[in-house]
């Protein structure tokens, strides 16, 4: 019997990967910015909505926002005291 064509998995999406110079670049955007400003917070965020979103853009329009991957920020800020560029004020809403 001939392959069934109906079994086919392909990808309707678009978006092509980022690559190594994007995380690059945003490790130097993070390492540059931290001593223009006085504090670092790093928070989480459960629903990533855009209303809501648009709310902390507003409240904190005289920052700067980054939006990563965890890993990647934690190494930018450093992970030991030896590499620390800042120490980090985590905030947690309860």
């Amino acid at each position: 019997m001939p392959k069934s064509k109906r079994s086919k998995v392909f990808n309707l999406t678009q978006v092509t990967k980022k690559g190594r110079e994007q995380k690059d670049k945003l490790f130097q955007n993070i390492r540059d910015a931290v001593p223009e400003y006085q504090f670092c917070f790093v928070f989480s965020v459960d629903n990533m909505r855009n209303n809501y979103l648009k709310d902390v853009r507003r409240e904190l329009s005289d920052s700067r926002l980054f939006f990563g991957k965890t890993k990647l920020m934690a190494k930018a800020l450093g992970q030991t005291p030896e590499e620390a560029v800042v120490v980090v004020v985590v905030v947690t809403a309860s």
